[in-house]
């Protein structure tokens, strides 16, 4: 360490004399021979700067190890999920993240030569900035494979025109194109951009594109036909993006695609024998992903194809954004998909049917699920059910008056959609009769965990005959026959009649928990009959030699109104003590507090990693559970 500060100190001595005879004689010099010395001088500085830099720890590395940092640190910023399908001229993010990479070559020179040297790190290409392009694409990426974001709108309004043609003439090392148009000017370039050569093409990626019936005005609906693109050289494409679809699918054979979204948006009559021939040229599929599928066409109601499409790779199937429950079936029944795959669906403004209950239950994804999730709202039904390799989510909602009608409906009919028999888990969060809910119980003989949450449902309690929901029905008195809770607790009291009895209802059921929700102030008539009948439960369960283990408990939400402050603080406090009463019954108890969550409901956007692997689908296709 002090043979380097030695070193450092005569070379600041030397400049400095240096520095000090040029200050002395630059009066005698000519412009010319002063200018030479500066120009020496700092030769001089970078090379000695270079040598220190050189002996830094860092500058020791070899190539090699360098090269890991640069890749780590563009890795943060993967330009990949920048690729948006939302166009949005205001988000500077949709695009290619360059800087990062250019950072790092202003570093030191050696890392400028290091980065350089490697066209794996100048892949990502945007043309916006068409001095970078033909830097990146031309010079920097080459020999190897480069991949090109082209806003059409911007490239279009720009002063070089022949900046992206000339990247273009290299468009035989083209891996991937992202293609992002506005919806409100007409695509002028996108003709020829589709008819290039690129034989090494792996991804592509259209994005806003308008049919051509909204750029002429003319009248809907749009046909959807098929068409070649790329001079039909598409045999390395495994990811394709269309959102949303014009008038026009890809006839090409797609032997290698894997990833497929589609997002359609318009007014069109896209038939499903159309989307199934389609669907036929990518025997490869692994992502299968289709927003807003509309309704079906008249004619499509009957169609059958001679035979169904066979999906043997397919891991993941999307129906999002509102797509038609009755196009979706019909679509599932004709594709033969794996029991591994995994199934999201979300629909809306759809009316039950006994064709869903037919449908649902040979769909692979239902058959070997050991956790089921039904959650319920007054017009909306989200259903998640999962196995070790599969699983399949449902979110649906009607916003017709008959709403709550349909999603009791559909409760009615779970039995019949999911193998019950099969489950050990089930989250039950319904707004429903309680004998609906022992409905669904009776199937569930393998049952050993059951997440309850309760309603207290309006219907089941006498009222005054000019009482209304919305202020909070005045209760005559508990009628424990019509009552939720009262009514599943008896149930699962239940025994058998033999010589040794057991419970008639879920005999493995081990751990229980109950949350309780009102909306009213039936809390303080009634909580005391639920406090009987949760303990009247723990008891007989004992007694049939099948006890709860764990049990936990959200009690009410208590805060009428009407009540003052010390009364009500009084009151809850009684209710507490009262719940944590059940403790001795248990080995396990907890006592869930009114904020907290003790039904932790599955999110399906937690598995559904390759969603994203090519680009950022649009907030409102993305798989999710909104339990509310």
């Amino acid at each position: 360490m002090k043979v380097e500060q030695d070193h450092e100190n005569e070379i600041t001595n030397l400049l400095g004399q240096l520095q000090c005879t040029l200050d002395v004689r630059q009066q005698a010099m000519s412009p010319s021979s002063l200018h030479g010395i500066f120009t020496r001088m700092h030769d001089l500085r970078a090379k000695v700067g270079e040598e220190i830099n050189a002996r830094v720890g860092v500058n020791t590395l070899p190539n090699e190890l360098i090269m890991d940092v640069f890749k780590h640190v563009l890795s943060d910023v993967d330009p990949c999920h920048h690729i948006t399908l939302e166009v949005d001229e205001s988000d500077e993010s949709a695009g290619v993240q360059t800087r990062p990479l250019l950072w790092l070559t202003h570093v030191c020179r050696r890392w400028r030569r290091v980065a350089l040297a490697h066209p794996i790190l100048w892949q990502r290409i945007d043309c916006r900035d068409p001095e970078q392009m033909q830097e990146f694409a031309l010079r920097r990426s080459h020999p190897g494979p480069f991949s090109l974001f082209v806003d059409v709108p911007r490239y279009h309004e720009s002063d070089d025109k022949d900046a992206l043609r000339s990247v273009l003439m290299s468009s035989d090392r083209l891996q991937r194109l992202d293609i992002a148009h506005d919806l409100t000017k007409e695509p002028v370039l996108y003709p020829w951009l589709l008819d290039l050569q690129c034989p090494s093409l792996e991804c592509l990626t259209v994005a806003g594109y308008p049919p051509d019936a909204l750029l002429t005005n003319a009248e809907p609906p749009v046909i959807v036909l098929r068409k070649s693109l790329f001079c039909g050289g598409l045999s390395r494409l495994r990811a394709l993006a269309i959102s949303p679809i014009p008038d026009w699918l890809p006839s090409n054979p797609l032997p290698a695609l894997t990833h497929l979204y589609l997002s359609i948006h318009w007014d069109s009559d896209l038939r499903i024998v159309t989307l199934l021939s389609f669907l036929g040229s990518a025997p490869a599929l692994e992502m299968l992903h289709i927003s807003h599928l509309p309704n079906l066409h008249e004619d499509d109601e009957q169609v059958v194809g001679p035979a169904p499409i066979p999906l043997n790779r397919l891991k993941y199937i999307l129906l999002s954004n509102k797509s038609s429950f009755r196009s979706t079936l019909a679509l599932l029944g004709q594709l033969v998909i794996p029991g591994s795959a995994r199934t999201y669906i979300h629909w809306s403004n759809t009316t039950y049917s006994d064709d869903y209950v037919s449908t649902l239950p040979p769909l692979p994804s239902t058959a070997d699920s050991d956790r089921l999730a039904v959650h319920t709202g007054w017009d909306r039904l989200q259903v998640a059910a999962e196995g070790r390799d599969s699983g399949f989510w449902l979110d649906g909602r009607d916003s017709s008056q008959a709403g709550t009608a349909c999603i009791e409906t559909w409760l009615t009919h779970i039995p019949t959609m999911f193998p019950l028999s099969r489950l050990s888990h089930l989250q039950l969060q319904a707004r429903c009769p309680g004998s609906t809910v022992v409905q669904v119980l009776r199937e569930a003989v393998a049952l050993r965990t059951l997440e309850l949450g309760i309603c207290l449902y309006l219907d089941e309690h006498p009222q005054d005959e000019d009482a209304e929901y919305d202020v909070g029905p005045l209760c005559k008195e508990f009628d424990g026959s019509k009552d939720s809770l009262v009514l599943v607790s008896h149930a699962l009291s239940e025994e058998t009649g033999d010589a040794e009895p057991v419970p008639r209802i879920c005999p493995e059921l081990r751990s229980l928990t109950i949350s309780l929700d009102s909306g009213s102030m039936f809390a303080q008539v009634f909580y005391g009959h639920w406090m009987a009948a949760i303990r009247s439960l723990l008891l007989a369960r004992a007694r049939l030699h099948r006890p709860i283990r764990r049990l936990a408990v959200q009690p009410i939400d208590l805060t009428p109104e009407d009540v003052c402050y010390d009364d009500r603080v009084e009151f809850i406090d009684e209710v507490l003590a009262d719940y944590a009463a059940l403790a001795e019954h248990v080995e396990e108890y907890v006592l869930h507090g009114s904020g907290e969550a003790p039904i932790a409901f599955p999110q399906p956007g937690e598995d559904w990693d390759e969603v994203g692997r090519y680009w950022t689908i649009p907030k409102d296709d993305r798989p999710r559970l909104d339990i509310y």
